[in-house]
């Protein structure tokens, strides 16, 4: 991990169920729109950075509970994986997992995508840059979920439940996507029985407006959201650690009443703080 010359003061938990329904409340509600969704539309699981791992490798690599070892081509061995959606483990080349769209391609079709160009449905597809974004779950879980959204769907572990709302409210805000009324509804109710320390930070990540259609102007609410994710906190942990690029932070940087630190999700920890996996980092 490099160094970092930056030291962290105490900064007040901002994932509250408040700022996360004001996000919602901010997004289009209408009708959704299947008609014309085809999955090839989507250009998924691209090398976008050419190291021959492709963004579902990516992401199992990233994801992993034992890191795998990353042979010719990619090829993944050695690995351990835990789901998030219903706990079931593997250990190996992480065949059984699938990586899931979280909000998947035909609801984003649904919600906007089919006013986007291919380009942008590509960035959609394989969209690293979001934590939540992709996720590695067992494929029973996945195929279980389908293309369902969160008012016909959720993980089987209940208690991942208002991780799984926080998240799909982030990507639909990241890409300015809409919500139809009943998927709303569910959100709202689901946010509302969350308490503040089972929400992790919302992420300082900017809407994505070139989603928006070429012909369409951003509206209030993509402005809104922008406003609402700004100067906000790592998706990843809690307490609230600034969303910083790459590994820049480290536990020396951080003061004694934020720690320790929790990861929101084992094995999806970017600043690298949790050494022994086990979910609480920066405890020395």
């Amino acid at each position: 991990m490099r160094s970092s010359n930056l030291v962290v003061t105490d900064l007040a938990e901002s994932a509250t169920s408040v700022v996360l329904l004001r996000l919602l409340e901010t997004l289009p509600v209408r009708t959704e729109q299947r008609s014309g969704y085809a999955r090839d539309l989507f250009d998924h699981w691209v090398d976008a950075d050419g190291d021959r791992c492709d963004a579902r490798r990516e992401v199992l690599i990233s994801e992993a509970v034992v890191a795998p070892t990353v042979g010719t081509n990619c090829s993944l061995s050695g690995g351990q994986w835990a789901s998030i959606y219903d706990g079931r483990a593997e250990a190996g080349n992480g065949s059984g997992f699938d990586v899931d769209h979280l909000v998947p391609l035909a609801e984003a079709w649904d919600s906007g995508a089919y006013g986007w160009d291919r380009a942008t449905r590509r960035r959609f597809a394989n969209d690293l840059s979001y934590v939540h974004s992709l996720v590695a779950v067992s494929a029973t879980s996945n195929r279980s979920k389908g293309a369902k959204d969160p008012a016909e769907w959720l993980p089987p572990d209940v208690s991942v439940h208002c991780w799984y709302a926080e998240a799909w409210i982030q990507v639909k805000t990241r890409w300015v996507l809409a919500v139809d009324e009943a998927e709303a509804q569910a959100l709202r109710q689901l946010i509302s029985r969350c308490g503040d320390w089972q929400l992790g930070a919302i992420p300082q990540t900017a809407v994505v407006t070139a989603a928006l259609p070429t012909t369409t102007a951003p509206t209030a609410a993509a402005t809104e959201s922008e406003t609402a994710a700004n100067e906000l906190c790592h998706p990843a942990y809690t307490p609230c650690l600034p969303n910083l690029e790459g590994d820049a932070l480290n536990c020396g940087d951080i003061p004694r009443s934020q720690k320790p630190v929790q990861i929101k999700t084992i094995g999806v920890d970017p600043y690298k703080l949790d050494r022994d996996r086990n979910g609480e980092a920066c405890t020395a």
